[in-house]
């Protein structure tokens, strides 16, 4: 995750009324037929985490994303900066009479196209470890792998390198961070018996 820059933060949704949303099968092939499009229509990069609704039945997921294209329109709420009146969305004029400033308000999007149910997209902001950790959060709240996966991901994700080099030990201070072809690197030290 901490190799890619994603834009949005969206969740996605399953009506019952379209899909069965307590069947791994069918929610597999809905998101597996709906990533898959975006990822070759508007080239699409996706980490995707599915997750029980409370009633420990029904799925839906929660996807970081980034891309060329986004059907996505303004869903006439917000999330407020804090969590004192909650953590969901609200209709911006509840938000300015609750004292916050409309420019420290997000703006949440509902996805056009997904069309199997209900769906919000934030953009994504702040710092990169903060979103890691949150995505980390819907992976790990699990004790066990939903379908044998812990996420879903998909499209041309820029994958971690790593590198080994043999130095003496002497001639490392904890690590190095070096510079190369415009990506950053960091080299950690392991002792021999350490490794």
């Amino acid at each position: 995750m901490d190799c890619n820059d994603f834009e949005y933060f969206m969740t996605f949704t399953l009506d019952g009324k379209k899909i069965d949303r307590t069947s791994y099968a069918e929610f597999v092939k809905a998101v597996n037929t709906y990533m898959k499009n975006r990822v070759q229509r508007y080239g699409w990069r996706y980490l995707a985490v599915p997750e029980y609704h409370h009633d420990g039945e029904a799925l839906h997921l929660h996807a970081v994303v980034s891309g060329t294209k986004y059907n996505i329109m303004d869903s006439g709420t917000v999330l407020r900066p804090d969590h004192r009146y909650g953590k969901k969305p609200v209709k911006i004029e509840t938000a300015l009479r609750q004292g916050y400033r409309r420019e420290d308000l997000k703006t949440v999007y509902n996805v056009t196209d997904w069309s199997l149910g209900y769906s919000t997209a934030i953009r994504t902001y702040g710092n990169r470890d903060a979103l890691r950790r949150y995505v980390g959060k819907y992976i790990t709240k699990s004790e066990q792998k939903i379908g044998g996966r812990w996420y879903f991901s998909g499209g041309d994700l820029a994958r971690p390198m790593y590198i080994c080099c043999n130095m003496p030990f002497g001639d490392v201070d904890g690590h190095i961070e070096f510079e190369n072809d415009g990506g950053h690197f960091k080299l950690h030290y392991m002792d021999r018996e350490d490794g």
